[in-house]
C-alpha cells in the first residue's frame, strides 16, 4: 500500500512536470509546422484570410444578437495566421489614420496664436493621444457589447468552470484574438513612436499583455481573460482625452480663453482618468486574480503562471497610480495637470513649445 502511494506521488509529479513543460512551450511538432514550408505557403495564407474573414463575420453577428458557432479546440497553427494578419491591419490602419485624418487636424489645433505652425514632436504626440483614446474606447465599447451578454459573464465562480460551461463562442473568440493582436501592434509602434519616460513600464506592458493573452487562449482561459481586457480599457479614453485637451491649451498664449478652457477640460478628464483608474485596475482587477485562488477547482501549473502575469501587470497598475497621485499633487499646486510620462527632456507634461519659454519656466 505504501509502494502504491509514493508510486501515485510520483506519477502526480511527473504529469505536473510534463503540463509545465507543455505550457512554456509550443509542442515540437508544432514548432515543426510552423518552421515547415507550409507556413510559407500561399495555401496557408489563403486559409488564414477565410478564417479570418469567418471570424469576423461570427463577431459581427454576435453584435447584432445572432446565434453564432462554437469555436473549435484551441490550437496554435489554427490561429497564427489569424492573429498575424490581424495585426497587420490593426498596425495598417493606426498609422495610415494618423498620418491621413489626425495629423493634419492636429496642425490646425496645435497652431500657436502667433501664427506659426505647431511644433512637429507635440503634433506626433497629439496624434498618438488622439488615437489611443479612439482605439481603447472603440475596444472598450466592443467588450461591453461582447462579453457581458455571455452566460459567463457573472457570477465569478464561471470564469473557471470550463468543464461545465463548455466551448467558448466565436465572436467571443475572435474579440481575443483581435485584441492580442491590438496590443501586439501597439508595442511595435511605441518604438517607432518619441521616448517617453516609462517606455520601459510600457514595453513590459505590451508584451506581457501579449503574452497572457497568447498563453490563457492556449489554456482555454478566455472566459476570464475577456473580464480582464474591459478592466484595463476603460481608463485609458479619458486620460488619452485629457492629453489632447492639455496639447491644444497649450498651443495658446498664457491667459487666453484658448488656454483657460482647454486646460479645464484637461483637469476634469483627468480627474474622471484617475477615479476610473483607481476602481477597475486597482480595486476591481485583484479580484480576478483573488477568485481564480479561491473559485478555481484546479490552476494547475498553467493557471498560476496566468495568475502570475497578471500580478505582474497589477505591479505596474500600482507604479502608475504612484504616478497619478503625483500629477495630483501637482495639479493641486500649479493648477492644472502635468504629464507624469513626458519626455525626459520636456520641462512640463506635455513639453514647452520653445527652449525660451522652457527657461522662463524653470527661472
Amino acid at each position: 500500500h505504501v509502494r502504491g502511494e509514493i508510486l501515485r506521488s510520483w506519477e502526480d509529479e511527473l504529469l505536473r512536470k510534463l503540463q509545465f513543460l507543455y505550457f512554456i512551450g509550443i509542442r515540437y511538432r508544432q514548432m515543426e509546422d510552423l518552421l515547415s514550408s507550409r507556413f510559407l505557403s500561399t495555401r496557408f495564407w489563403i486559409a488564414s484570410m477565410e478564417e479570418t474573414q469567418l471570424l469576423m463575420g461570427e463577431f459581427w453577428a454576435g453584435m447584432n444578437g445572432e446565434a453564432v458557432a462554437e469555436a473549435v479546440p484551441n490550437r496554435t497553427l489554427d490561429v497564427v495566421g489569424v492573429f498575424l494578419i490581424m495585426s497587420v491591419v490593426c498596425f495598417i490602419l493606426n498609422w495610415v489614420t494618423r498620418w491621413i485624418i489626425v495629423e493634419p487636424i492636429a496642425r490646425v489645433l496645435l497652431r500657436r496664436s502667433e501664427g506659426r505652425r505647431a511644433n512637429k514632436k507635440h503634433v506626433q504626440k497629439f496624434a498618438q493621444s488622439a488615437m489611443e483614446a479612439v482605439v481603447y474606447g472603440l475596444f472598450f465599447m466592443l467588450g461591453m457589447w461582447t462579453v457581458p451578454r455571455q452566460p459567463t459573464f457573472w457570477p465569478s465562480v464561471h470564469w473557471w468552470q470550463y468543464d461545465k460551461m463548455g466551448p467558448v463562442p466565436r465572436d467571443v473568440t475572435a474579440f481575443y484574438i483581435l485584441y492580442c493582436a491590438r496590443y501586439f501592434q501597439g508595442g511595435i509602434s511605441v518604438l517607432l513612436e518619441h521616448k517617453r519616460k516609462d517606455f520601459l513600464e510600457m514595453q513590459i506592458h505590451h508584451w506581457v499583455t501579449v503574452i497572457l493573452v497568447a498563453a490563457s487562449y492556449q489554456t482555454d482561459w478566455l472566459r476570464t481573460g475577456v473580464i480582464v481586457m474591459l478592466l484595463l480599457d476603460p481608463a485609458d479614453v479619458p486620460l488619452h482625452t485629457a492629453k489632447v485637451f492639455k496639447y491644444i491649451g497649450d498651443s495658446g498664449a498664457e491667459g487666453t480663453l484658448k488656454k483657460k478652457i482647454n486646460q479645464t477640460f484637461a483637469d476634469i478628464f483627468f480627474a474622471i482618468f484617475a477615479v476610473v483608474f483607481l476602481v477597475t485596475r486597482i480595486i476591481m482587477m485583484p479580484y480576478v486574480m483573488i477568485s481564480g485562488y479561491l473559485e478555481s477547482p484546479n490552476l494547475g501549473v498553467d493557471g498560476n503562471v496566468c495568475l502570475f502575469l497578471l500580478w505582474v501587470l497589477y505591479s505596474l497598475q500600482c507604479y502608475w497610480m504612484y504616478l497619478i497621485v503625483s500629477a495630483i499633487v501637482r495639479m493641486i499646486k500649479n493648477g492644472g495637470v502635468e504629464d507624469v510620462r513626458s519626455d525626459d527632456e520636456d520641462s512640463s507634461d506635455y513639453g514647452d513649445y520653445d527652449e525660451g519659454n522652457s527657461k522662463k519656466k524653470k527661472n
